[in-house]
């Protein structure tokens, strides 16, 4: 609902279907002047100005993990084994070393660990998703799970706001892998091709 002009006499409704939803993130508060958390919504309207839907929160205010499982109920499906309660949570940092800030690569860890995490600290994870492999550089981390690919972006200079992207794996159209090259490319790479623009 978006309230126009001056004296607020015109409204604008807008109504997009949870099918049109082709990608969706959450981003907590951040730590001096960014409070607010964040919603955004990747549709399919790729060229238009509906494409990227964005909402702010006031810090406090409203629940960003019971969002957060709204979201996932209704993109990646019923959740078979719900998890009691939803509370708001910080994220959780471990970093891969000094190879991973000056490469960007990163690098394997504990699934279960993960698993275990995102399924309380915050709850980003339905409780009948599993983490089937994750990754992490410096400080951002790839989950591949049961139900989409999450990324988790730490920002600034303190890493206190973060942002949990999730893609379903419904919305992928084409993915590639590549092998390491024999001469300064040494890295492995995944690729995940979707509809959306990026």
């Amino acid at each position: 609902m978006n309230v126009k002009g001056l004296v607020g006499k015109k409204i604008e409704f807008l109504t997009v279907p949870y099918a049109c939803i082709h990608g969706f993130s959450v981003q907590t508060a951040g730590a001096l002047l960014d409070r607010d958390t964040e919603l955004t919504l990747y549709t399919n309207a790729v060229n238009s100005e509906l494409y990227k839907l964005r909402q702010d929160f006031r810090h406090g205010k409203a629940n960003l993990w019971a969002i957060q499982k709204v979201l996932c109920n209704k993109i990646l499906g019923p959740d078979s084994a719900p998890l009691d309660g939803v509370a708001q949570y910080d994220g959780q940092s471990q970093g891969a070393g000094i190879l991973g800030i000056l490469t960007g690569n990163e690098v394997p860890i504990d699934k279960n660990a993960m698993n275990a995490v995102l399924h309380s600290d915050p709850p980003i994870l339905q409780g009948s998703e599993t983490v089937e492999i994750c990754f992490q550089g410096y400080r951002d981390i790839t989950l591949f799970t049961t139900k989409r690919v999450v990324l988790i972006d730490k920002k600034g200079l303190f890493a206190k706001k973060v942002e949990y992207f999730s893609i379903p794996w419904a919305k992928f159209v084409a993915f590639g892998v590549r092998s390491a090259g024999a001469f300064l490319d040494f890295d492995t790479e995944v690729l995940l091709y979707t509809e959306m623009g990026f």
